[in-house]
């Protein structure tokens, strides 16, 4: 072969094989390295920019294929906090330039990581060289972990990405080799990866926010345009059901009460006035009325509502009240609690109905519970799993309600307080009661929630602001009939 055409092949695999030249020249290899990473962070940078907020897959796999050639990774996972505390999730992002995500971990276990993770959640990398179990190699069908743990035989190097309120991801970039860890040079570069990973995750999560804001912008508007078509109907509509409950009475007046059509008169009269009530819900529902907001005492108000509570679900329903703050109190208009008092016990009455049974049990219940920052109340089991992030930290009376009735299915609990949504025939639910509950509950700042279980019943717990720091006071009373156990329905 002539002399020329070999120096021109041993030139071409030298430019093939960087590494080859790079140890032949360290001193050009490393600036070789840095030009090729400058030009692949413009690249990312550029390709971050463009994409829209909601593409976080694609951002994900355009930084892990940068990872790759830039620093020579041969697997890069992003994982993303987990709402199970200390656990962070792995986020699929198809990356084709790596090696596929199933041979890495469905989760990590921060606590199983050097230093517990605390590194990585005040900003600082880490690294584990060696063999160690930190997390599940996968999942199964059902959600669980087919093996106890995912064995770490690399070099591998973990690259937080912060946002203003804490961390957002973590880049797992694994090398090729277990005997050495990263460079300082290849974790400044991962750093600088990491930032920009870090501002397009916060994009995202602002983009979602806007979402929502947008949705609820949407509902608000959607309540402001029903106020004020009900608002320009309700008067005329009220003079109708005046005229036609006059015209009863005068009726009535002339009719004996077995005459022939007495039982027809008092239908109208139902009807009439069970129309009254479903205007005036359509007119408080999606409108604030802060006329008779005060300062009232729970306990108090369920004493009086004792016996009006035990006329609404009817005889054979037990109504059981424990009172356990009577020294506290809540700023909130009276009368629209009442109202949602007496809907939350004429849902109970037809849950009960609904599950055939003859009796059954209606039960209010109060409670000083005091909320962490996390939303989450302390005396429910479950608290992890049901936070509230309406309620801030702080000490609420919440009321609970609750009956044995036929209780709803999850799909449902989920709908529960939409508005116009209602599990009954059209004819006997309008869809309002429980939206207008809420509605109520939110204007006085707190928060409502329900726990069902299909079959067993419903509890619906209200959460007001205490508006008082004295100590509560427990004791119940029982206003229906003395051959029950009142503390059979007691929450």
């Amino acid at each position: 072969m002539p002399r020329g055409r070999v120096e021109d092949t041993v030139e071409q695999r030298a430019v093939l094989s960087p590494e080859t030249s790079m140890q032949r020249w360290p001193q050009h290899g490393e600036a070789c390295r840095q030009v090729t990473f400058d030009a692949l962070l413009e690249d990312l940078s550029a390709t971050l920019t463009r994409l829209p907020a909601k593409d976080r897959e694609p951002a994900l796999a355009a930084a892990a294929e940068m990872l790759g050639r830039g620093i020579g990774a041969e697997q890069v996972c992003f994982y993303q906090p987990s709402q199970t505390p200390g656990r962070l999730d792995r986020v699929e992002h198809g990356s084709r330039a790596l090696a596929p995500a199933s041979q890495t971990a469905a989760w990590i276990d921060l606590d199983r990581l050097p230093h517990r993770g605390e590194e990585l959640r005040a900003g600082r990398t880490e690294q584990s060289v060696g063999v160690q179990q930190i997390g599940s190699r996968r999942r199964s069908p059902a959600g669980q972990s087919d093996f106890a743990g995912w064995a770490l035989a690399r070099s591998t190097l973990f690259v937080p990405c912060m946002g203003p309120d804490g961390l957002l991801a973590v880049a797992c970039i694994e090398g090729s080799s277990a005997s050495s860890g990263w460079s300082g040079t290849a974790v400044g570069r991962a750093r600088l990866v990491g930032c920009l990973v870090a501002n397009f995750l916060e994009r995202h999560r602002l983009a979602g926010e806007l979402d929502a804001l947008r949705t609820c912008r949407g509902h608000d508007d959607r309540l402001e345009t029903l106020g004020r078509v009900a608002s320009s109907v309700a008067h005329d509509f009220n003079n109708i059901l005046t005229a036609i409950l006059g015209y009863t009475d005068l009726l009535e007046m002339e009719l004996s009460e077995n005459a022939p059509g007495w039982t027809e008169l008092d239908e109208i009269r139902s009807a009439a006035t069970r129309a009254g009530d479903l205007v005036e819900q359509v007119l408080c529902f999606g409108r604030t009325r802060l006329g008779g907001v005060r300062e009232i005492a729970l306990d108090g108000m369920l004493a009086d509502l004792g016996s009006m509570l035990q006329r609404v679900v009817g005889d054979g329903i037990e109504v059981a009240v424990s009172r356990g703050v009577e020294a506290a109190t809540i700023r909130i208009d009276p009368g629209r609690l009442e109202r949602v008092l007496l809907n939350l016990a004429s849902n109970a009455r037809e849950a009960i109905r609904e599950r055939a049974a003859g009796s059954g049990h209606f039960a209010l219940s109060t409670r000083m519970v005091v909320v962490g920052r996390d939303g989450c109340d302390p005396t429910d089991p479950d608290a992890q799993s049901h936070p509230i992030p309406e309620l801030r930290a702080g000490r609420y009376v919440r009321l609970s309600a609750s009956d044995d009735g036929c209780g709803v299915d999850p799909a449902t609990a989920e709908r529960i307080f939409e508005p116009f949504f209602t599990t009954r025939g059209a004819t006997t639910g309008n869809g309002l009661g429980l939206a207008t509950a809420a509605e109520v509950v939110r204007e006085a700042r707190g928060a409502i929630r329900v726990e069902s279980t299909p079959g067993e019943g419903c509890t619906f717990h209200l959460y007001f602001p205490s508006e008082t720091r004295a100590a509560p006071v427990v004791h119940s009373t029982s206003v229906a009939s003395p051959r029950l156990d009142p503390h059979a329905a007691c929450v």
